[in-house]
């Protein structure tokens, strides 16, 4: 393998992590930010504490980063909040740098480097791992969420200060059932996205191969018709 085959590998690697990126993080900020979800969750939970919606609207707002959190919150939520709001500006970081590499090595493959087959390769591949890795995550928190749930804020929140006393504004209005809820919705829009990639990249590769294989035979008919009349002239 030459210098310019390892390049071409570590560039189709991107491609596929890329996707894999973007299938995780865009389903995680959708709805990270998506108010109609939020309050069917609080009619869902029968979450009645006054200004609930005001309060909700707030922390969304907060989160996309147009708003301070509501003075009703307590040190340690606002504590946790600017933790969480860190983790979904990263999310939203990747998700926006993958779409990038996406367009652009589109782009590249139609119109400069014209090597559309391994292109969409590489976004099946990415697909296929991402279905895989959301499957097995989504077992695991279906069988027990609760275990699920505690280890990814000891991963991703290791100051513990996660943890709330029940009856506290952030856990009244975001309880538990609310996680496990868009946690299916996240799992949920990944795969189907997932599915979807892998379904119109496996047509779309096994088109771009047999219009090949026809172009090819075409060429080959023409060689020989050119060596054939080349042929009969001498």
């Amino acid at each position: 393998m030459n210098i310019k085959q390892i390049s071409e590998t570590k560039y189709y690697i991107i491609i596929s992590l890329a996707i894999i990126m973007f299938l995780i993080t865009a389903p995680l900020t959708y709805f990270t930010f998506s108010e109609h979800f939020y309050m069917n969750q609080l009619e869902k939970n029968n979450v009645s504490i006054s200004n609930s919606e005001k309060l909700t609207k707030n922390i969304i707002e907060y989160l996309k980063g147009n708003e301070e959190l509501d003075n009703n919150f307590s040190k340690n939520e606002i504590n946790h909040m600017q933790d969480v709001k860190k983790l979904i500006d990263l999310a939203k970081l990747i998700m926006f740098i993958s779409a990038a590499i996406i367009i652009i090595s589109i782009l590249l493959a139609l119109f400069i480097i014209k090597k559309l087959l391994k292109l969409l390769k590489a976004i099946f591949f990415g697909a296929l791992v991402t279905l895989a890795i959301l499957i097995l995550i989504a077992l695991g928190a279906m069988f027990n969420f609760g275990s699920s749930f505690a280890y990814f804020h000891e991963l991703f929140f290791p100051q513990g200060n996660w943890m709330f006393p029940q009856g506290s504004l952030l856990i009244t209005l975001l309880p538990q059932s609310f996680f496990v809820s868009i946690s299916q919705a996240i799992f949920t829009s990944g795969i189907i996205l997932s599915l979807t990639l892998i379904v119109l990249t496996h047509f779309s590769i096994k088109n771009n191969k047999k219009r090949a294989k026809q172009i090819n035979k075409e060429k080959t008919k023409t060689r020989k018709t050119r060596k054939k009349n080349k042929n009969k002239k001498k």
